[in-house]
């Protein structure tokens, strides 16, 4: 697919892409809405959040000393470094979870030499509370005169969700039949920190290395973003289909 990405035609892929991309993140923000009471840390961790809910639930005690030793885990490794202590009770801003898209880093090689452009994935993305976006938590990560316990908050609040998340299968069973899996992921730049990434049911393609180039060139940006993969979005299989067929043989008819 990426072979067939040209300077003539990846203007029009983009916008097609941005389309398309933007209805699913329309129809996935949907989703998490109406499912918003799965992934409220008061209904965990109860007593030990502060707040204004009433929730009490009865393994409260356990998940909390539960989630402490995952926080101690990710929160002292490189390279966030930070203490991994959590007091008795914790804050959280609770608020129906948002998408944020991937971007990464991509080394080309130019006329001028090598050159690291930003790249958008816009069918990957890291769930996050909104006060506290991917893009905060990166951009506290590489402050050079970093806040430490602003880190520490982002840092808390990802884990709190990654935490409430992957505890809860119906969570993870209810997305995955939504076609929109949603896994813990290492994220470039964070070490072993894990992350939330939802899945799009197919992928998107980097343009081709020279292609980027002249986009980079003519745009006088160092950012490009990924275009929707024709092959696997047109091959997509019906996973209910795929299911039928397992019992078709059976059926005398």
């Amino acid at each position: 697919m990426s072979d067939s990405i040209n300077l003539d035609n990846y203007a029009d892929l983009r916008d097609i892409s941005r389309q398309f991309c933007g209805d699913l993140q329309t129809q996935i923000t949907g989703h998490l809405e109406t499912v918003r009471q799965l992934f409220r840390p008061a209904a965990v961790f109860g007593p030990y959040l502060l707040g204004s809910h009433k929730d009490a639930p009865r393994d409260a005690a356990n998940a909390f000393a539960q989630f402490k030793t995952f926080f101690a885990e990710v929160a002292a490794t490189k390279p966030l470094s930070l203490d991994p202590t959590v007091p008795d009770a914790i804050e959280i801003n609770f608020a129906t979870p948002v998408l944020n898209p991937i971007i990464y880093s991509h080394e080309i090689t130019t006329r001028t030499g090598p050159k690291t452009v930003a790249v958008t994935s816009p069918l990957q993305w890291v769930l996050s509370f909104p006060d506290q976006p991917l893009s905060k938590f990166r951009e506290l990560l590489d402050a050079p005169k970093r806040s430490t316990e602003e880190l520490r908050i982002a840092a808390l609040h990802f884990a709190v969700l990654h935490f409430v998340v992957t505890r809860n299968p119906r969570i993870q069973s209810l997305f995955d039949a939504l076609r929109y899996p949603i896994r813990s992921e290492r994220l470039p730049r964070f070490g072993d920190f894990p992350f939330l990434v939802l899945h799009a049911p197919a992928g998107s393609v980097r343009p081709p290395d020279d292609v980027i180039a002249q986009v980079c060139k003519y745009s006088g940006s160092d950012t490009v973003e990924e275009v929707l993969d024709y092959e696997q979005w047109s091959n997509l299989a019906d996973p209910v289909a795929a299911q039928f067929e397992t019992i078709k043989a059976s059926l005398q008819i």
